[in-house]
């Protein structure tokens, strides 16, 4: 999980911007975790 800490600091004014933030780092984390999976998943299909 991403943290973003300088989108908080701004106040609830940008709660939604905030939210985007979120969904944004979160969908990058989701990204890299796949991508990072992706060797270990194609080293078991070559072993097995």
């Amino acid at each position: 999980m991403i943290y973003l800490p300088e989108a908080w600091l701004r106040g609830s004014r940008s709660s939604l911007q905030h939210n985007h933030y979120t969904q944004e780092a979160n969908r990058f984390c989701i990204h890299a975790a796949t991508y990072q999976a992706l060797p270990a998943l194609a080293a078991r299909r070559i072993v097995v």
